[in-house]
């Protein structure tokens, strides 16, 4: 699977975005993962999208393009804070997802997964 897209929409700096070129990312879990999966999605969506989605959505996957390869570059910092949120709720997301049917998953222990502090909770 590849995406393609001009490297200056990367806001990271282009001499260590030029060392992962033409090399495979990992896609088996983490932020690999994520992007793998919104990709076969919007895949399995297109005949469903409109082309007024595509902003959007193309926003969607910079954003998670951006985290693998600052993940891969360990350059999570140089991460604008608005694509850290955006990736950070995908994370969290699917995090609920898989773990809905816990009767654990409450905010508290979704916010020690991910490393966050929770907000007062009753629970």
């Amino acid at each position: 699977m590849g995406v393609d897209f001009p490297k200056a929409l990367l806001p990271l700096p282009a001499d260590r975005v030029h060392a992962l070129l033409g090399r495979a990312l990992p896609a088996v879990d983490g932020i690999g993962a994520l992007l793998r999966d919104c990709l076969t999605g919007l895949d399995r969506q297109a005949d469903f999208l409109r082309p007024s989605d595509a902003p959007r959505l193309g926003t969607v996957v910079l954003d998670l393009v951006a985290a693998l390869v600052a993940h891969a570059l360990e350059a999570e910092t140089a991460l604008p804070p608005e694509s850290r949120r955006r990736v950070m709720f995908r994370h969290i997301s699917a995090f609920i997802r898989r773990n809905l049917q816990d009767p654990r998953l409450t905010p508290p222990a979704v916010a020690a997964a991910h490393h966050i502090t929770a907000w007062p909770s009753p629970w």
